[in-house]
């Protein structure tokens, strides 16, 4: 039998040590797969996609490259380390450590030429669906199958580099073990788990130091002070805290005897360290992912409202001395003529006052002018009479404008009685328009500001979302094009489609990336721990067989390992959640917007893949242990 064969037949034996390692490189290659065919899809280099999504795209592909790495390298030493007694008997035998290091090398490097074709087979199978979903989530026309050559390459050439690294660095794993130690590692006793009260109580400080902050004086300065607390707060909680809790758990023998406690409790403590750093990572991953989707749910609510503060397709807004005006305005009736658009134009003089009793700006509009643009929006029409006036509102929330009875402006001590405050501006993204009647509007006098609203109106895209690809959004982009921001200048372009369309696509992507990122670590995360399960099984079933003499049953034997494993997937999943929520809760009083009720459906979602995930490795593990015990 020649060495390679050695190998192959070894990797054979150990499909069961392998397995989980062998699907999470397939998991990882799969998706690094899909996304470089997204990537490189002839399609997206003709522009229909806009330039964000594709550098988001080729973000993601960096990020799944680089866990993938670190989790391979964090994972293979695991591996190693479940079979130093397979080595320690190899070296008895005879091999020398060239052979040994060519051994693994050999290994290692088979697993990865397995996980790179099933993961581009498997890729080549779920693309299809993968490109519908894509197209579905960021709103873009469907993108066809193609022979993905350049994504091939790089998938291919990318992961057989990872693997050479990795199983080049793993030769440092085992080179310096000796043989005894070698074979008494799988019997040698870990000592019981030791914690620090010092390192314990600075994990609870550290929480509640980042908690109470985040919930009473969060701002930009202090974020990084937050982020580093629950960072090290977390790390602490894991590798100290939990260890320290059950200790003390095991302490209350009313607790720790009763039932089949003291079978899982007894064992938690060494699982909890052991896999310490991975349930950390999974914590800080996790809290990042679901404060990222409510936040991102919450950008996609305030999308849709855009459109209700701008329901406008296009405005050019003047000063009266812009001696420019005239010449712009020709520009765009050109544009519009181009593409034979029929608008209508309503020109809207606006004057600008500071009221007395807050601090923003109101924008005074004339009654005729105000039931000319009611009546495209289909809203009533309003009477005021004298010296009153009607305040619109730009949201519901109870503010300094909405609270007004009667305004007084700084500029000329004028007062208006408020007959109605309501919500719904008429001029986009105003904090509060005053209507007041014609003749009124032409007596008020040193305005604060005063400009000219050319208000164009299409009729088949009033009350409508704008379309990628539409009429709408091309005129959009070429009108945006002529008219590119500038402080300085005294005529401005306001126009909905581009901005709108940017906007919510900017949210889809980042929501589209991030979840199949989180998914991909908690994919790999679960199936790490299922990994540690599976070492630990024949120790494991040598226990529960002494066990079993004295009267262990099997549903005692499941309720135990159901609770410990159940923790070890749940306790990180609750962490992150309370730390997404006080950072939810922390953004939303600086927002003064509710972003909670949105990260509900994120969290809901990633809580369902881990429950289902859950039931699937305990319903493995039970029956593997049932099988040994039979």
């Amino acid at each position: 039998m020649k060495f390679h064969q050695f190998a192959y037949n070894n990797v054979r034996r150990n499909i069961r040590t392998y397995s989980a390692y062998l699907l999470s490189s397939t998991f990882a290659v799969m998706i690094f797969f899909v996304y470089a065919m997204f990537i490189y899809h002839p399609q997206l280099a003709d522009g229909s996609v806009s330039r964000m999504v594709k550098i988001g795209m080729q973000a993601a592909e960096y990020v799944i490259f680089g866990f993938s790495f670190l989790f391979l390298l964090y994972s293979v030493g695991g591996f190693l380390k479940a079979r130093k007694k397979e080595f320690g008997l190899l070296a008895m035998l005879g091999m020398t450590r060239v052979q040994l290091n060519q051994l693994v090398f050999l290994e290692n490097m088979l697993i990865g030429l397995l996980s790179v074709g099933m993961g581009v087979i498997l890729g080549l199978l779920v693309v299809k669906a993968f490109f519908i979903f894509a197209a579905y989530a960021l709103e873009m026309p469907e993108l066809p199958f193609y022979w993905p050559a350049d994504a091939l390459k790089l998938t291919i050439l990318s992961f057989l580099c990872m693997f050479v690294v990795i199983s080049l660095m793993t030769l440092f794993l085992v080179r310096n073990q000796r043989v005894i130690a070698l074979l008494q590692s799988a019997n040698k006793p870990k000592p019981e788990p030791k914690a620090s009260i010092f390192l314990a109580l600075v994990a609870f400080a550290c929480l509640a130091g980042a908690y109470g902050i985040a919930l009473t004086k969060f701002s930009s300065d202090t974020m990084l002070l937050i982020l580093g607390l629950a960072i090290v707060g977390t790390y602490f909680l894991f590798t100290q805290l939990s260890v320290f809790v059950i200790r003390w758990l095991k302490r209350r023998r009313s607790f720790y005897q009763r039932g089949t406690n003291l079978l899982w409790l007894s064992d938690l403590a060494y699982r909890m360290k052991d896999n310490a750093r991975m349930l950390f990572l999974v914590t800080i991953v996790s809290a990042v992912a679901f404060t990222a989707t409510g936040t991102f749910l919450y950008f996609k609510q305030q999308a849709r409202m855009m459109l209700e503060v701008n329901p406008y397709p296009f405005i050019y807004v003047s000063s009266p001395d812009n001696p420019k005006a005239n010449a712009d305005l020709a520009r765009i009736d050109r544009e519009l003529a181009r593409e034979q658009v029929q608008a209508e134009k309503i020109n809207l003089p606006v004057r600008y006052y500071m009221p007395t009793q807050g601090d923003k700006r109101v924008a005074i509009i004339r009654q005729s002018d105000y039931n000319r643009l009611a009546r495209l929006l289909d809203r009533d029409p309003i009477h005021v009479r004298g010296q009153a006036g009607w305040l619109l509102r730009s949201t519901d929330e109870k503010n300094d404008l909405g609270e007004m009875k009667r305004i007084t402006f700084k500029e000329n001590g004028n007062v208006f009685h408020i007959d109605r405050s309501m919500v719904g501006t008429i001029l986009p993204y105003s904090p509060g328009d005053l209507v007041v009647a014609d003749t009124t509007f032409t007596k008020l006098t040193k305005p604060a500001k005063q400009e000219i609203f050319t208000i164009y109106i299409v009729d088949e895209w009033m009350g409508r979302e704008p379309k990628a690809g539409s009429v709408e959004h091309r005129v959009s982009e070429k009108l945006a094009s002529m008219f590119p921001f500038n402080v300085e200048a005294k005529g401005e372009l306001l126009e909905r489609a581009t901005v709108y369309l940017t906007f919510k696509q900017f949210t889809s992507v980042s929501m589209f990336i991030g979840m199949f990122i989180v998914f991909i670590f908690f994919m790999a995360a679960g199936s790490f721990l299922y990994f540690r399960l599976y070492a630990d099984l024949d120790q494991d079933s040598k226990r529960y067989q002494a066990i079993n003499k004295l009267g262990l049953t099997e549903r005692e034997l499941a309720r135990a390992n159901t609770v410990q494993m159940a923790l070890l997937f749940f306790v990180p999943f609750i962490v992150a959640v309370v730390h997404s929520i006080v950072a939810l809760m922390a953004l939303q009083e600086d927002l003064q917007t509710p972003v909670i009720g949105p990260a509900t459906v994120g969290i809901g979602s990633f809580f369902l893949l881990q429950f289902v995930y859950f039931l699937i490795v305990r319903s493995s593990y039970l029956k593997s242990l049932k099988r040994v015990l039979s």
